[in-house]
């Protein structure tokens, strides 16, 4: 395990203003959500969001993070994003999170008869060494994920 990648749920300004911040997870079920659709529809932010606001009303069905932002900044709902990246989208809100239940681990992996291939073996040392300039941008910046964490 290199990293882990923190998420929370982010909102369009103009979304906010016009249907506002929910106050709790239990408050989700008022509001509009976006989600993953088809391949990715087993994510584990869909079943977050099924489970926590089974009321809610799917506002548009995505199937990447950029349609996701998308979705979000076009005021069709709520959307569950890493902390990485909604951090970075000036249009977006964080309206709940860090939701700790959403956590995206990142493993360093390979097969076992690879380990020691020279190209992986480098590709290793390098990463390894780099860890501490990579794991920031994977795992976001520590520094804006102050605030309470939602647990459901």
């Amino acid at each position: 395990r290199v990293a882990e990648t923190p998420w929370a749920i982010y909102a369009s300004r103009a979304y906010c203003e016009r249907h506002g911040k929910p106050a709790d997870i239990a408050a989700l079920d008022g509001h509009s959500i976006a989600l993953f659709d088809v391949e990715l529809g087993e994510h584990s932010s869909n079943r977050w969001f099924k489970s926590v606001a089974p009321k809610a009303r799917i506002g548009a069905r995505c199937n990447s993070i950029s349609a996701l932002i998308a979705a979000a900044k076009s005021r069709a709902g709520l959307a569950a994003l890493p902390l990485v990246v909604g951090e970075a989208e000036s249009d977006l809100v964080r309206m709940l999170g860090p939701v700790p239940e959403l956590t995206t681990p990142f493993f360093l992996v390979t097969h076992c008869d690879l380990r020691e291939a020279p190209r992986v073996r480098a590709f290793f040392d390098f990463f390894i060494e780099n860890l501490p300039a990579i794991r920031p941008l994977l795992g976001g910046d520590p520094a804006k994920m102050q605030g309470p964490a939602v647990s459901s």
